[in-house]
C-alpha cells in the first residue's frame, strides 16, 4: 500500500516521497497543523498527500 501511494505521489505532483520529504524538513513552521497549512498553501498539496508525506517526515 505504501509503495502504491508514493508512486502515485510521484505520478501526480512530478516528486518522489524522498523528495517531499525533504522539502518539508524546511518547513519553518512547528507543529503537525501549521506544517499542513504550510504544504498546502506553498505547495499545493491537499490534505491526504500533505499528511502522508509529514508522517513519512515527522513519522
Amino acid at each position: 500500500m505504501v509503495r502504491h501511494c508514493s508512486r502515485r505521489l510521484e505520478r501526480d505532483t512530478g516528486k518522489t516521497m524522498a523528495e517531499w520529504v525533504a522539502i518539508v524538513r524546511t518547513c519553518p513552521e512547528d507543529g503537525h497543523r501549521a506544517r499542513l497549512k504550510w504544504l498546502k498553501e506553498h505547495h499545493g498539496l491537499l490534505q491526504n498527500r500533505a499528511s502522508q508525506v509529514l508522517s513519512e517526515a515527522f513519522g
